[in-house]
């Protein structure tokens, strides 16, 4: 009802992979079998119709092709590309191919792992499960390319998260400090026993701009 086999990449024509569709997707699929296809189909036969033939071992439903032409020929990878996947995107304002979409699959599989695993070892049996939808033959060395952007995109978002924290500490000094920035150099610093402030002093000398010789030669020129 919301599930198809397909080939897969390398798979010699042998269907080696399941493509799950949403049920909205599942039902303009049937929708467009009873309708539109059904009046360029040689038989004319609906939905229905071919499972009956399939029972009755008239024909293989591997070998009926699915999205045919208005000609009653087989959709083929490149016609769709050019006369429908071009077009939608061009529309839209992308520049994107079909296998980004593959990609984009994947990266967004990885991030519903990572968000929804209880445990490291769930989290691995999780992505080994992945491997094996992909067929990667690679297999760990694949993933890891793709952890990669993952974990710079995680952290691009909880830099977002800090910038937000920064903003709100700053608003709210200045609504203690009579609602407007200093015009210079803050003076006031935290007491001795702060932590984080004493690691500043350290690589960056004082806030009045002075600059720490011995850290220099670790940083370089600021």
């Amino acid at each position: 009802m919301q599930e198809a086999t397909a080939f897969n990449k390398g798979s010699h024509e042998v269907r080696t992979k399941f493509i799950r569709f949403s049920r909205e997707a599942a039902n303009l699929l049937r929708r467009y079998v009873n309708t539109e296809r059904r009046d360029i189909d040689s038989r004319h036969a609906s939905l229905a119709d071919y499972q009956k033939l399939a029972r009755s071992g008239i024909v293989d439903l591997h070998t009926i092709p699915l999205f045919m032409t208005e000609h009653g020929t087989v959709l083929s990878a490149d016609h769709y590309r050019r006369y429908y996947w071009n077009p939608a995107c061009e529309v839209a304002g992308l520049r994107a191919n079909m296998h980004q979409a593959r990609h984009w699959y994947v990266t967004l599989a990885i991030r519903q792992i990572y968000e929804t695993s209880q445990s490291e070892a769930d989290l691995n049996r999780k992505l080994r499960e992945l491997i094996e939808y992909m067929s990667w033959k690679s297999g760990w060395v694949t993933l890891q390319s793709y952890e990669h952007y993952f974990n710079a995109s995680r952290h691009a978002e909880i830099q977002n998260q800090l910038h937000q924290h920064l903003d709100n500490v700053l608003r709210e000094a200045i609504v203690d400090q009579g609602s407007r920035l200093p015009t210079r150099a803050i003076t006031h610093r935290p007491g001795t026993e702060d932590a984080d402030w004493t690691f500043l002093q350290e690589l960056g000398g004082n806030l009045a701009g002075e600059r720490d010789p011995a850290m220099e030669s670790v940083q370089g020129p600021y």
